[in-house]
């Protein structure tokens, strides 16, 4: 356990000192095209790891649990699919979280500036695609020059640091002031990376629970091993999307911390319910949490990075190649969970490559 613990912290911390050692923050004009294509690529490597994690490997995991559980009586048989189901809830509760937010920081900004409107997540989405089709990190990076760095946007909203200060024209004809964003920018950015890590911290706590749940050492070792080859490419994934929206370094750390801790925590958990015969009482909130944990994902995959770092050859092969390396890592390691009950029986067993459909 402390073995991945440490593997997984410093996987998510090489990033922050790939950024120091590049210099992707602090750089003069000319290089900033090359930075931002960088950055770029990385983002869109971590959004092709997602993608495969999410529909590969959480969503037929879902399946699995909530059949499963339906065999056994633990939750009725619904006349649809409930994994899927679940994952729109989970994609629909972020957009909620996100435009509560929103409406709460315009809310609070209009008392200080009256008529100053903000635009919500899916207006942002859409005025995207009105310039030059898309928006590329390459464009956020670059456009930082004209803009103090304590100053700069965070995330995909640093696109208004492209448009001159006080006097936005958009599609319905919104003004704009740039300090009005600002601070719900920070906010916003820093509440992302919060979602994004407890999305995937929550799979991660069950992935340890399974881990630790295993009867046999070999199985244990098995298990550890998909499970760590998982995370580590996961962990270094979350670091990258920290640094590029420019997330404050203690909240990086803190979300760093907590998502390398989870999966330790998961096994010692795993550890003690199959020390105390007890894992049917669990499995029904672990199978709800983990289908809206998918769909979490599900809104940060095509709102939150691929909607902006789409365009370009080298970034459509960056988001493959994450996609075919969490392929590649499930294909290997088979990552199939078993689970015995009090009397040593087979009470549970499920393989990606074999999905029980509900």
């Amino acid at each position: 356990m402390v073995i991945l613990f440490l593997a997984s912290l410093l996987f998510g911390l090489i990033p922050f000192k790939l950024a120091k050692w590049c210099n992707w923050i602090d750089q003069d004009t000319g290089r900033k095209s090359k930075t931002g294509k960088t950055i770029g690529a990385l983002l869109c490597f971590g959004g092709g790891v997602l993608l495969a994690t999410t529909f590969l490997h959480l969503l037929p995991e879902v399946g699995d649990n909530i059949g499963h559980l339906e065999e056994q009586g633990l939750l009725p048989t619904f006349p649809f699919h409930a994994a899927e189901f679940l994952m729109c809830l989970g994609f629909f509760l972020m957009c909620l979280i996100e435009e509560i937010i929103h409406m709460y920081l315009r809310r609070s900004q209009r008392r200080c500036t009256p008529a100053v409107a903000t635009e919500t997540a899916f207006e942002r989405a859409s005025r995207r695609s009105f310039r030059n089709g898309s928006i590329s990190t390459a464009d956020l990076v670059s456009s930082n020059d004209s803009i103090p760095q304590k100053h700069q946007m965070t995330g995909l909203d640093s696109v208004h640091a492209q448009i001159p200060a006080g006097h936005t024209h958009l599609h319905g004809h919104t003004h704009l002031p740039q300090g009005s964003t600002e601070s719900e920018d920070i906010i916003v950015s820093s509440l992302r990376g919060l979602l994004v890590v407890l999305a995937l911290s929550v799979h991660e706590l069950f992935e340890g629970l399974a881990v630790g749940l295993e009867s046999s050492a070999s199985n244990v070792w098995y298990m550890f091993g998909a499970v760590a080859a998982h995370k580590l490419v996961l962990a270094f994934c979350v670091g990258v999307e920290l640094v590029v929206t420019h997330t404050r370094t203690y909240l990086a750390a803190i979300y760093v911390v907590t998502f390398a801790a989870v999966s330790p925590i998961g096994i010692g958990i795993g550890i003690g319910v199959s020390a105390a015969g007890d894992a049917a009482s669990s499995s029904v909130p672990a199978a709800i949490l983990q289908g809206l944990a998918t769909g979490t994902l599900l809104y940060v995959i095509f709102f939150e990075i691929l909607s902006k770092d789409r365009s370009g050859f080298i970034r459509y092969l960056a988001t493959l190649i994450g996609f075919a390396l969490m392929f590649g890592l499930q294909f290997l390691t088979g990552h199939e969970h078993s689970h015995t009950d009090d009397n040593g029986a087979d009470g549970h067993s499920h393989s990606r490559s074999a999905r029980a459909t509900t």
